[in-house]
């Protein structure tokens, strides 16, 4: 049975990956980048769908077994991992447009 946290992590996921080919076709974002965040978010909705698996890290690291704020951290961890992608994605388009502007300007300058 798929839990809240489970939708809630593969419909970021999907968000993301729609989000990151279309940008991809549209030439704002290369293909390392890409399959960087394709890569990343199926590693993530993996650990969503097998939540097993991140208990038994935090079983590891704290060694207490049967922690039950596993899942909540994983749901924040998912937040904050969608929101370090929008905030590149800003970054880069950023980046881009002031790097066009001081082309445009240095072009401009130029010919005067």
């Amino acid at each position: 049975m798929i839990t809240f946290a489970q939708a809630f992590t593969a419909f970021f996921a999907a968000l993301v990956v729609t989000k990151s080919y279309a940008d991809l076709k549209r030439g704002r974002e290369n293909i390392i980048m890409f399959l960087f965040w394709v890569c990343s978010w199926a590693v993530i909705v993996f650990i969503a769908m097998y939540p097993a698996v991140v208990d038994l890290f935090f079983a590891k690291l704290s060694g207490e077994t049967g922690n039950s704020v596993a899942t909540a951290l994983a749901m924040g961890l998912t937040f904050v991992f969608f929101i370090i992608y929008r905030l590149y994605i800003k970054a880069d388009r950023v980046e881009k447009t002031l790097h066009k502007l001081v082309s445009e300007l240095a072009i401009k300058e130029r010919e005067e």
